[in-house]
């Protein structure tokens, strides 16, 4: 990438982000016309399509850019827990965070959402399980090192894989009990391609927004840590945004709340799996002393505040999103 592009100007920045936010309600508007198409063509429950196909497209620029940062801080040899590799781990909790509390939370704040079946029964236990993983991974060894290895790696994408298996069945039961029938308005080649170009145009505007955010931030000299869990994965987390927003106003609430979970999901056993098989991923001290407890916390509180009338409101959004902003303002003093 040339320099202009990596650290652009103050007026630049504020270019890419205009133009990546463009993009990315494009996008977003693309791949829900694609996901619901395939709902309809294999009749499957719209929930399942949300925590599968759209979630792991929305996450894309996630493994994108923590891959990314792994393997150029061992380019670099800044392969230690306060150095570029930190980016990798940070990016995948603060977007986690994200995902959870800020994005959900404005989502239920313009439109409450009732939460499917589907989501008690296998996508909320696998979140549990997923962070529950991600702490014993990252627990130090017999020699004081705190690195998410190889074979980690492979236990977190192997849970991954059976997830998936128990998501389409899942999706399948509910698909009959919804009365879903086979109404394709779409072919299946049709479909597929329609959701890669919506994933496509969010991956790019994410990235434009990315740029400029991330640019502005080294230049005010914060700390690599902080970049990732802050800036970075707000603009990795664009996408989940915007088609959250956009899957709520349509009527489409299965998708929303799948996309998130789904995307929290793949993050952990799919981008840190894939991550750390490639290379490595260094736990900063911070990561277990910090923000896993506010990573977890949301989780956790995410459960009562579903469970109650089988619905996310208003309310419920806004404790979630106060919460949230409370952790990043910590952050940031």
């Amino acid at each position: 990438m040339p320099a202009w592009y990596q650290h652009p100007s103050l007026l630049l920045a504020v270019l890419l982000l205009v133009a990546g936010l463009a993009l990315l309600k494009q996008g977003a508007d693309v791949l829900l016309d694609g996901a619901i198409a395939l709902a309809r063509r294999y009749s499957l429950s719209p929930a399942l399509i949300g925590v599968t196909v759209v979630a792991f497209g929305t996450s894309l620029p996630e493994l994108v850019v923590s891959l990314g940062a792994n393997i150029k801080a061992v380019g670099t040899g800044a392969t230690g827990a306060d150095g570029l590799a930190a980016i990798a781990l940070a990016n995948i909790v603060g977007s986690n965070i994200f995902n959870i509390g800020i994005i959900l939370g404005l989502i239920v704040l313009i439109r409450p959402l009732t939460v499917p079946p589907s989501t008690f029964r296998t996508d909320y236990p696998f979140l549990v399980l997923s962070l529950l993983l991600l702490v014993l991974a990252s627990l130090p060894t017999g020699d004081g090192q705190m690195v998410i290895r190889r074979w980690q790696g492979m236990v977190l994408l192997a849970t991954l894989i059976i997830f998936l298996i128990m998501a389409i069945r899942s999706g399948r039961i509910d698909a009959l009990s919804e009365g879903v029938v086979d109404r394709p308005v779409l072919t299946a080649p049709r479909s597929w391609c329609v959701v890669a170009l919506g994933v496509v145009l969010l991956s790019a505007g994410g990235e434009l927004c990315l740029s400029g955010a991330v640019g502005l931030a080294r230049n005010l000299g914060m700390a690599e840590r902080v970049i990732g869990l802050t800036v970075v994965a707000f603009g990795t987390s664009l996408p989940e945004l915007m088609t959250g927003i956009q899957a709520a106003r349509r009527g489409e609430p299965g998708v929303a709340i799948g996309n998130i979970i789904g995307s929290c999901l793949f993050n952990v056993l799919g981008v840190i799996a894939l991550v750390a098989i490639i290379v490595p991923v260094p736990v900063h001290p911070a990561n277990l002393a910090w923000d896993y407890w506010w990573m977890g916390g949301l989780v956790l509180l995410l459960f009562p505040l579903m469970w109650t009338e089988r619905a996310l409101v208003r309310w419920e959004g806004g404790v979630l999103l106060a919460l949230s902003l409370l952790y990043m303002g910590w952050l940031l003093v």
